[in-house]
């Protein structure tokens, strides 16, 4: 057969995933010989594709999250149910057909891997062989398990609450059979497939690689470590965490940004920040333009005077309201990938939930010392923190883990987790229209639809709202 193009591969499995239920398509379906890429280099080439289809993440999380604050006159510029997903209103697709991209793009790198998981079994032994297999191979279980752990944090309730086994999880398609029935795994499956594919890509990938946007060992320990936090098993997401540092612990030292620039952080993909292990943003939208949505003052308060991410991230508008310009992207694109920033502070975290207040502060210190000015003559301005007790420990690492991981993708699973403790738990709230909306801990609305043409095309059950 006459190899194909990427760009031909690119059309057609997007054809494939966006009309996978439609009867006509069914009819109609090109050769499956036209479908399948046969090489380590096609292959690749799929998993390179991180301007499409590949490294992008789901958005709805941080529309909903307090990490943006989008003003009345503003928010029209969203798509209908972004607006109704800000507002956390139960039926975000109402009045709505508008296919959902936070399901859809997941689903599509799933089928990316699992078209390249297929191919390589039927490869012959010399190719597999190749040095090339295993790293391939590796890619497409990480990218498997990060999609299924994206869909898991919008589409599954929250972990830890002692019934995994019956809850509702999502689909887990482990074939790229587009006509396979699409059913719900339990929690319980859900997560223990997520692992599994983050295992074996463990025992596969490189410990370093060329591209940022491929994963290596220590980005699939990154996202174990993620993985373990929403599941609320803090002794192995610090595990996982301290291994993943193990390969990368550098810290960019923010005296040393010069940048004059619009966005003050360097840029990620040029190598020139030590802490991105890797690299992935927010699906485009809205959020990711600074003119639409902006940042509580309330919030920028918490931050000290000698703190350089005051003035490095935020700038005041014209209106009075703060802009975050501190994206890891170096650019408007909001940045979803692993830093070493945010393994230290899950390690700190982890440590202070096992009364290792020490080390957990002495983590905590080596983040925050790399934030601080010095004075006029060089000298450090910045005072190692302390902590009385294990409480006094988490409260501050917690605080510092909701100003250092703004904007990271982050803070809907950390809310999802954090609203199981009591002690932790916070109601969110916004004034939209001169009315006072608020959202509770454990609320239903933190698990968010599955979209009504999902539903209507696999007749799976709705999440309750």
């Amino acid at each position: 057969m006459k190899k194909m193009s990427f760009y031909n591969y690119f059309i057609i499995l997007v054809l494939a995933v966006s009309f996978s239920c439609q009867k006509e398509f069914l009819e109609k379906k090109p050769d499956k010989a036209l479908l399948v890429p046969e090489t380590l280099t096609d292959f690749q080439q799929l998993l390179d594709n991180s301007s499409q289809v590949m490294n992008f993440t789901p958005l709805l999380n941080s529309v909903s999250c307090d990490d943006v604050y989008i003003p009345d006159d503003i928010q029209v510029s969203f798509s209908l149910f972004q607006q109704k997903a800000y507002r956390w209103e139960k039926d975000i697709y109402e009045f709505t057909n508008i296919y959902n991209g936070d399901w859809d793009r997941p689903y599509q790198q799933v089928f990316y891997s699992n078209i390249i998981l297929e191919g390589l079994a039927s490869l012959n032994n010399s190719e597999k062989s190749s040095p090339a297999f295993n790293d391939i191979k590796g890619q497409a279980l990480f990218a498997r398990a990060l999609a299924f752990y994206n869909l898991s944090q919008e589409y599954c309730p929250p972990y830890g609450g002692g019934n995994e086994a019956k809850q509702l999880g999502i689909p887990i398609r482990l074939k790229s059979d587009i006509n396979a029935t699409s059913e719900r795994a339990t929690l319980e499956q859900t997560y223990m497939q997520i692992i599994s594919d983050l295992e074996q890509a463990l025992e596969l990938l490189p410990e370093k690689t060329q591209y940022l946007t491929r994963s290596s060992k220590p980005a699939v320990l990154g996202i174990l470590s993620r993985v373990y936090l929403a599941m609320r098993s803090y002794e192995k997401a610090g595990e996982f965490a301290s291994k993943a540092l193990e390969y990368n612990d550098k810290l960019l030292d923010y005296k040393t940004i010069t940048s004059t620039g619009t966005y003050k952080m360097p840029r990620a993909l040029s190598n020139l920040n030590p802490e991105i292990i890797f690299y992935s943003i927010l699906s485009s939208t809205p959020i990711s333009y600074d003119n639409n949505v902006f940042v509580d003052t309330l919030l920028q308060k918490t931050y000290d005077d000698n703190d350089l991410r005051k003035n490095l991230w935020f700038r005041v508008g014209a209106n009075g309201m703060l802009s975050f310009r501190g994206n890891y992207t170096g650019n408007n694109s909001v940045f979803t990938g692993i830093a070493t920033d945010e393994l230290i502070l899950t390690k700190a975290e982890c440590l202070a939930r096992q009364d290792k207040v020490k080390e957990a502060m002495e983590a905590l210190n080596k983040l925050l010392v790399k934030r601080w000015k010095n004075d006029s003559v060089g000298n450090k301005l910045y005072v190692e923190q302390t902590a009385a007790n294990k409480a006094d420990a988490l409260k501050k690492i917690l605080l510092e883990r909701r100003k250092e991981l703004l904007w990271r993708n982050l803070r809907w699973s950390d809310l999802r987790r954090l609203n199981q403790e009591p002690d932790l738990a916070i109601t969110l709230q916004r004034v939209i229209g001169g009315q006072t909306i608020m959202l509770p801990p454990n609320d239903k609305r933190y698990v968010l639809p599955i979209p009504a043409t999902i539903i209507a095309q696999t007749g799976m059950q709705q999440n309750p709202r």
